[in-house]
């Protein structure tokens, strides 16, 4: 890390997106900027504190509230996919889906029960390789499949958007208070809308009513779903045109860097 800083010495900006890079600083006076992909809390945000000279990024304004008067925040800018490179599908496939780590953090045992209230086959697309990952999944998820909930692996990037085209919704229904959530981008991409709980950036990045729906309890989440149908999915590919493209994303980078090379 040290050196790669210092091969970056001439350069006007650096933009750092790891956890470690900003506490080294060689010396050089240029402007350094750092995004945060995690939440703003305990020892991250105990680390931030200590490294003023680094203009922080948040990915969600849910996240920035984290930083509160320890951390400064310099912005707040949304990731961005490549939303050119994937098309929209009708969501004929009779299901819905689910996508994320195999977590309880993630609450796939919410979403199995959510779809079961629903009456709505269940297709589960998870990471599965960290010893914790495949414990919940053994004592907690495996129990729970049957032969409208079905576990489909860790899926690629084009097997991963075939299934978000052809779902009735993406469903999130996230324990904790996640920065961001870039499967709900991704399936709004798609034009697929997505039912999550209300917590961290879920509420930045679901209309409720207009994109999919925030709720609490399973039963309400499970109305949810049925609602879903009702929905454009053409506002929703729309609404991550807008958002989250990656020129958006781009354009707003751009923006941070020339008020920082101009500022006094």
């Amino acid at each position: 890390m040290c050196r790669a800083y210092d091969k970056l010495s001439s350069t006007d900006i650096v933009h750092d997106h790891t956890i470690s890079g900003p506490l080294y600083y060689s010396g050089v006076d240029q402007a350094r900027v750092a995004t945060c992909h995690t939440p703003l809390t305990g020892r991250i945000k105990e680390l931030y504190s200590h490294v003023p000279a680094v203009h922080l990024v948040a990915v969600s304004r849910a996240q920035a509230r984290q930083a509160a008067d320890n951390v400064k925040i310099a912005d707040v800018i949304y990731n961005g996919i490549d939303v050119d490179a994937v098309w929209t599908g009708e969501g004929g496939g009779g299901y819905v889906c689910f996508l994320g780590r195999m977590d309880p953090a993630k609450g796939v045992d919410i979403a199995i029960d959510v779809a079961n209230r629903a009456g709505i086959p269940l297709r589960i697309a998870a990471k599965l390789t960290w010893p914790a990952e495949k414990s919940y999944f053994r004592e907690v998820v495996k129990p729970k499949l049957s032969r409208d909930v079905c576990y489909v692996g860790e899926l690629s990037a084009a097997e991963k958007y075939d299934l978000l085209r052809e779902a009735v919704a993406l469903l999130n229904p996230i324990r904790w208070p996640e920065p961001f959530g870039l499967a709900m981008v991704e399936a709004l991409a798609v034009g697929t809308p997505v039912v999550a709980r209300p917590y961290g950036a879920a509420t930045e990045i679901v209309r409720d009513g207009q994109t999919g729906y925030l709720r609490k309890g399973n039963k309400a989440l499970a109305e949810a779903l049925l609602g879903c149908p009702s929905l454009t999915r053409t506002r929703c590919r729309a609404d991550a045109v807008k958002r989250f493209s990656r020129a958006t994303m781009a354009a707003r980078y751009d923006s941070l860097y020339r008020k920082l090379l101009h500022a006094p």
